[in-house]
């Protein structure tokens, strides 16, 4: 077997890749690249490439489990709250830009492999075993319960705690984003999108550029802030691709296919699945068009992170609910629920742990070479 290209070639064999797709912010390209030398839990949020390209090779035992809709890039992050049609706030998966249909062990082992990267940046103290056994509990229980969407002012009054919002904290959200400088958005069919999911008829607004995510940062990205009823209001488009999970197989086969059917897999793919399948409370102002992801900013739209939890049990109670809802998720392929639960029993020992260590591992040495060797950003 050969031996794996290096994390800076990967990187750089993958920015061709997406380029292919999407333009690609050479500024944003260029900050993704910094925020990555952070520190290892950063790294494994903008490398979802590498871990596509790594995963199948080091967790092979894993890679031939049943496959399901799945997050992809799924990392402790990667959660959230927003607003459903009834104006109560729910929980769950907040990012869905590199999902994609794949064995339902990926989003296991990322999930927990992020979270143990995460807890060295904390003062928490859980172990691996401890962070595997929440999440796959977690896991079990909604796949065996058949999924239940989190409305976090309900049945989960210590998630509501942590997701309510102080009026300072919302004052500082809608001061930031004022302070942005306006952009111009050269694609009528964007603008279009994006005047149309705000409220009222014909609104006054104005386009700013916000940095979001680390996986995202380098895509384009859009926001438009307008004044409605007395209050400001904002809506994000976010340009779509099909995930980099097909990174490998597309790119290195010299077969990639051309951008416009790429988004049109990822976009019916997202809509079907996230718009009518996942069990989850549905956020009314999240839209999936051909290339692009519309959805609505503000302050109680935000991440809720392991870093924030001061104690233990706090932690593992969040682990319990991510691996709750990485279920909620991967019921969206419903025919596979039996599938699932029978792979699950017929895995023995630690598995979920083993794999873990195996990519922590990898991740670790990956950053530790990027750190050393980081390359260039596309375009400048």
């Amino acid at each position: 077997m050969s031996a794996a290209p290096s994390i800076v070639e990967s990187e750089s064999d993958y920015g061709n890749w997406l380029r292919q797709r999407l333009p690609v912010v050479a500024k944003d390209w260029r900050e993704r690249h910094e925020r990555m030398q952070k520190n290892a839990f950063t790294f494994l949020r903008g490398s979802f490439f590498r871990w596509a390209e790594r995963w199948p090779v080091l967790c092979d035992e894993l890679a031939g489990a049943p496959v399901v809709f799945g997050v992809g890039d799924l990392h402790v992050d990667n959660f959230g709250t927003w607003r459903d049609g009834d104006g109560r706030l729910a929980w769950g998966v907040n990012d869905f830009d590199e999902a994609t249909v794949l064995p339902y062990t990926n989003d296991l082992v990322r999930l927990c492999t992020s979270a143990i990267l995460a807890i060295d940046q904390t003062s928490l103290q859980l172990s691996a075993r401890a962070v595997c056994e929440a999440v796959l509990e977690g896991f079990e229980y909604s796949l065996e319960k058949g999924g239940a969407p989190f409305v976090v002012s309900h049945a989960h009054p210590w998630l509501h705690q942590l997701a309510v919002v102080e009026l300072d904290e919302e004052r500082e959200f809608w001061d930031e984003l004022g302070q942005l400088s306006s952009v111009t958005i050269e694609d009528s069919g964007v603008r279009k999108l994006l005047v149309t999911s705000l409220p009222g008829r014909k609104p006054k607004y104005r386009i700013v550029h916000r940095q979001g995510g680390v996986g995202s940062l380098g895509r384009l990205r859009y926001t438009a802030i307008t004044e409605w009823q007395g209050a400001p209001v904002a809506r994000e488009a976010k340009s779509l691709t099909i995930s980099a999970w097909h990174w490998r197989s597309t790119y290195w086969s010299g077969s990639a296919p051309a951008d416009a059917a790429s988004r049109s897999t990822a976009t019916s793919m997202l809509n079907d699945a996230l718009l009518h399948r996942c069990v989850r409370a549905h956020d009314p102002s999240f839209r999936v068009h051909p290339g692009w992801l519309i959805r609505r900013l503000a302050p109680d739209s935000r991440r809720i992170e392991l870093k924030t939890l001061a104690r233990r049990r706090e932690a593992k109670e969040l682990l319990y609910a991510m691996g709750c809802e990485a279920a909620n998720v991967h019921l969206g392929t419903r025919a596979q629920r039996s599938v699932l639960m029978r792979d699950l029993r017929r895995r023995r020992g630690e598995w979920l742990q083993k794999a873990v260590e195996r990519m922590g591992e990898s991740v670790v040495k990956d950053f530790g070479e990027w750190r050393k060797r980081s390359p260039q950003s596309p375009g400048g």
